[in-house]
């Protein structure tokens, strides 16, 4: 106990106003206890702050620690009711301000976006009423804190390994957020349960939880037992013998499917929905459903006089493409005109970029038919356009024959003993070709006995009489454009020319396989 003046901002002996040990600063909310307080009214004193007076406009801030944000803010105590607006508001550097509610009432906690880094806050009251000064009796602002975000990492995989395809949902998530994995369907496998560390945690293939930490997760499967049955065909349908292989077999066994030798015919892929799944006679896989497997081939006949597939194969190069039909007519282009190889309708095929990018197969006798012929492709168009496909003709001239598009129609047209002016024999498609890069179309055009026929996607679509012979002449085979510089955009493949007329069940064979 001692008599001394209790001073606040200066030593009690330097009241006067002459000493020099004075506080340079600011003071506020001075309180004396006659007691001792807890920790946790320390904690409420820092957070809840509050004073009894003010003028036309108050504000109270608080600043909260570092690594943590505001998550909701209030107003909180009793008022004057010549308080007419409190505002809670919310600041990163206590210099810009955002408000959280305006017109808030008192005493009712707000949500604060996540995220936003809030470090500060504050409670605005203020009074239109300019006749007295609002007496704020009590009040304070109420801070609700948030952690720092942490990402966790969700780990996927099947059991057994290497399952195909692998489970979704897996990668980095934010501490609280919701997490969906989910088990595929699996060829031959059944789903079973999730698991982490060896230990069940859902028997849903779609499995969800709130992540609150890294996590391993195992899609179990168990392999199914029972028959499956593989078929096995060919294309061309019929030929004889018929692949072996085909049968049934138990789940996990092996099979190998083998394209026999067929007279007249060469074997080129094995199929299944139209999709290559292997280029070798004998196919082996083990099963793990049914299937249906095509064996393609391909005719050995003098008949066939141009075959370009632009696989990239050996004997072939970025400007030179073998012709695999024996005849010799190898296409080539210089190097500021080459198209680019691409994934094609079967193995590779070209890309043709429209400005100036062309083929020429040169003029061999095997291309300069006067008599029956079928000239086929495979197209990915990517715009409306008149453009070559496949031409050995020049314009303005009565000889030769092309496959190509038009652009006023929309639509393939073939055409022998072109003109420019009535194309007395130019047949169009009745359908209208893609132009969005990504369709495949087929086309053929037959010359007949007489006769033109042109093809789309395997169906004969027009047919018109046409004149006794085609026209001779020393034109270059071009492919993808020019002569008149009517560039092709888009993607070719399997480019083929015959001396003869195709069937239509040839030309649908030729359109199922692929090829």
């Amino acid at each position: 106990v001692n008599s001394a003046q209790l001073a606040i901002g200066a030593k009690d002996t330097e009241t006067s106003g002459t000493g020099t040990d004075y506080t340079h600063g600011t003071i506020d909310e001075v309180r004396f206890f006659n007691r001792k307080l807890s920790s946790s009214e320390f904690t409420s004193i820092r957070n809840n702050e509050h004073f009894t007076s003010g003028t036309v406009t108050r504000s109270l801030v608080s600043v909260i620690k570092a690594g943590e944000e505001i998550k909701e803010l209030g107003c909180y105590g009793t008022w004057d009711s010549s308080i007419t607006k409190v505002d809670v508001m919310a600041s990163t550097n206590n210099i810009n301000w955002v408000t959280i509610k305006s017109n808030a009432a008192p005493n009712i906690n707000y949500p604060v976006n996540p995220g936003n880094n809030y470090k500060y806050s504050r409670c605005s009251l203020s009074t239109t009423d300019s006749s007295k000064t609002p007496i704020i009796q009590s009040i304070r602002a109420n801070i609700a804190l948030k952690g720092s975000t942490s990402s966790y990492t969700i780990s996927v995989s099947t059991s057994p390994s290497g399952l195909s395809p692998q489970p979704s949902g897996g990668g980095q998530y934010n501490s609280g957020q919701t997490a969906t994995v989910t088990a595929q369907p699996v060829s031959g496998y059944t789903f079973q349960r999730w698991t982490e560390g060896g230990n069940q945690v859902s028997t849903s293939a779609a499995y969800s939880f709130a992540v609150t930490g890294n996590r391993n997760l195992v899609a179990v499967y168990s392999q199914n037992t029972g028959s499956y049955t593989i078929s096995v065909s060919t294309s061309p349908s019929g030929l004889s013998p018929q692949p072996s292989g085909g049968g049934q077999y138990n789940s996990g066994q092996t099979a190998t499917v083998t394209a026999q030798p067929v007279s007249g015919y060469t074997f080129q892929r094995w199929t299944e929905g139209g999709n290559q799944v292997s280029t070798s006679a004998a196919y082996s896989f083990a099963v793990t459903g049914n299937r249906n497997l095509v064996a393609v081939y391909s005719q050995n006949t003098g008949s066939l006089v141009g075959w370009w597939r632009f696989n990239n194969e050996v004997g072939e190069s970025s400007s030179s493409f073998i012709d695999w039909s024996n005849h010799g007519n190898t296409a080539t282009c210089i190097s500021t005109s080459c198209p680019t190889s691409t994934t094609g309708k079967s193995g590779k095929a070209l890309y043709f970029d429209g400005s100036n990018d062309y083929l020429n197969a040169g003029n061999g006798a095997s291309l300069d038919i006067t008599g029956n012929i079928t000239v086929v492709a495979w197209i990915r168009p990517g715009r409306l356009e008149t453009a070559y496909l496949v031409k050995k003709a020049s314009s303005g001239s009565t000889d030769g024959y092309e496959l190509s598009l038009s652009s006023s129609t929309g639509k393939a047209y073939f055409r022998v003993n072109g003109k420019t002016s009535g194309n007395t024999y130019k047949l169009f498609s009745t359908s209208k070709f893609p132009v969005d890069g990504n369709t495949w179309v087929h086309l053929a055009g037959v010359y007949n006995k007489n006769k033109l026929q042109i093809f789309f996607n395997g169906n004969l679509e027009n047919s018109m009489t046409g004149p006794a012979n085609i026209l001779s002449n020393t034109d270059n085979l071009e492919i993808g454009g020019p002569d008149d510089s009517r560039y092709f955009k888009g993607t070719i493949d399997e480019v083929r020319i015959w001396n003869r007329a195709l069937s239509p069940e040839e030309i649908k064979a030729s359109y199922n396989s692929g090829i």
